[in-house]
């Protein structure tokens, strides 16, 4: 069985429900697992889970600054570590995550190397880790899942009308410097 397809069946990923491209739906909400490979970070795993946010916000270890064309603008964040760096539509919303003390903690545990984010948009969340500091994927995607869902449910985010994820996200075109 591939690594996907296990993570995807130990989290209790519901397969019926979903479109045919899908992983699986968690609480009513598509999620999608995957690889990724940046030039910049090297190779990490995603996961992506549909949720409504107020606004989008982008936390990414301070190593590895980028420029976003599409996304949000670099904000100050007194309560994020000094080794994370925040990006936000709403600044408010940043705060409200690094208040939140069980979600500061995931987030100190997911956010460590220059290639872990965690990315909020309108309509998914996503959690990106680096696989070079777990021993192989399924570890990294496990992290990742307990970031994303950590998001969700400590922030409350809604649900998508059709549950599903966006097709397109144009908020990931990305060049680093």
């Amino acid at each position: 069985m591939r690594t996907i397809q296990l993570v995807a069946r130990d989290i209790g990923l519901d397969k019926s429900a979903m479109p045919l491209l899908s992983d699986g739906a968690w609480n009513g909400r598509e999620v999608a697992l995957g690889r990724d490979y940046d030039q910049f970070v090297g190779n990490r795993v995603s996961v992506r889970i549909a949720a409504l946010a107020p606004s989008r916000l982008r936390i990414r270890h301070e190593s590895a600054p980028g420029v976003y064309i599409a996304g949000p603008p670099a904000v100050e964040c007194a309560s994020a570590p000094a080794t994370m760096a925040v990006w936000a539509d709403d600044q408010n919303l940043a705060q409200q995550m690094f208040g939140d003390t069980v979600l500061a903690e995931r987030l100190a545990i997911a956010i460590v190397a220059k290639g872990d984010s965690v990315e909020i948009d309108r309509r998914e969340v996503r959690v990106y880790q680096s696989t070079s500091r777990f021993d192989g994927e399924y570890a990294a995607f496990m992290s990742a899942w307990r970031a994303a869902t950590a998001v969700v449910e400590r922030l409350s985010l809604g649900i998508p009308d059709d549950g599903t994820l966006p097709m397109f996200r144009v908020s990931e075109i990305t060049t680093s410097l």
